[in-house]
């Protein structure tokens, strides 16, 4: 079986946003050594039909039932993989070139469970995308005067970019009962792959740009449903005491302070023309980790509820516009 396994596996999870999930395909395709990959498209929404590039010889299309999890279709697609190397990319993400090759050659020569990319904003300047951008991704953009050329050294780091990073099938695999509720926040799989001793590594010379969403109301809701999924899930699977959630649903409207605080000085030692950005947006900033918060405080009281399916939603469905060369925007 190993012999016949290839370099990689990419796996995009799409819904009804065809243009957008062609554009994440054909970045994907455009790799280069793609005859030693091949791209699992896992459509939660097949009744909107084909997307460009779906005949491709590495693409494969997997049609899930209605009412599917974001979480279920990454890991019902995982275990149709043949790839030694597991890469995922959303469906409003852009792999740039040398992303593939950046992401085999850390896997190769660091021993890492899993291996993120450097993370760029794909939609500048529509609305609020770039302090969404900031506050989600800014920990992996690339530092002040830092060349991200392809063979830039992977560093450590303590969390990768969720659901755009790259694993090693057989640590998966020792996890795979739990995947399809842990694919749904990949900070509880990064966390456990941790205390399990393993270790994981940014690869500066994989490039993907995102496109964020742009408007403050959907931007809490996601984070909302996001963090209720997270919140419960960390307290459960890494057994918090009853006192430590009382601790932290009593002081969840505390959280988003901590929140500047803590990337306020990252900002100040990595990203320093950042700083006065983020406090320029304090008060949406503010808002949008109050909504994190209280979603992870309910989740620790009563469980995530309905917050898989509704994040599902916001995944795979909402609203990323881009400027066009003309201006107007596209979803």
């Amino acid at each position: 079986m190993a012999d016949n396994l290839l370099d990689l596996t990419v796996i995009l999870v799409i819904g009804r946003h065809r243009e957008r999930a062609a554009r994440a395909l054909a970045s994907v395709l455009g790799q280069d050594g793609i005859g030693r990959f091949e791209v699992l498209v896992a459509d939660l929404d097949p009744g909107c039909g084909p997307i460009v590039g779906a005949g491709h010889p590495a693409v494969r299309f997997l049609p899930m039932p209605p009412a599917t999890l974001f979480g279920t279709a990454r890991a019902e697609a995982l275990g149709q993989a043949r790839g030694r190397i597991i890469a995922f990319l959303e469906e409003h993400a852009r792999a740039e070139p040398g992303w593939a090759r950046a992401l085999l050659a850390a896997h190769a020569g660091g021993g890492w469970a899993s291996v993120g990319p450097t993370v760029y904003n794909a939609n500048p300047g529509v609305g609020l995308s770039d302090v969404i951008g900031l506050i989600s991704y800014g920990l992996f953009y690339p530092t002040e005067g830092e060349s991200t050329a392809d063979g830039d050294r992977p560093f450590e780091a303590e969390v990768l970019p969720g659901h755009n990073s790259s694993f090693q099938r057989e640590i998966l695999q020792r996890y795979e009962h739990e995947l399809a509720a842990w694919f749904m926040n990949d900070n509880v799989l990064f966390t456990r792959l941790r205390q399990d001793g393993h270790r994981l590594a940014v690869a500066p010379g994989a490039r993907v740009s995102h496109l964020n969403e742009v408007g403050l109301v959907p931007m809490m809701y996601a984070c909302f449903h996001y963090h209720r999924i997270y919140g419960c899930r960390r307290a459960r699977v890494f057994n918090w005491s009853i006192v430590r959630q009382a601790v932290y649903v009593v002081l969840a409207p505390a959280i988003p302070l901590y929140f500047f605080a803590k990337f306020g000085r990252y900002l100040w030692r990595m990203r320093r023309s950042d700083l006065p950005f983020l406090l320029r947006h304090a008060p949406s900033v503010y808002l949008m980790q109050l909504a994190a918060a209280v979603g992870q405080a309910i989740g620790i009281l009563i469980g995530v509820g309905h917050s898989d399916l509704l994040f599902t939603h916001c995944e795979v469905n909402a609203s990323r516009p881009w400027r066009t060369p003309l201006g107007d925007l596209a979803a």
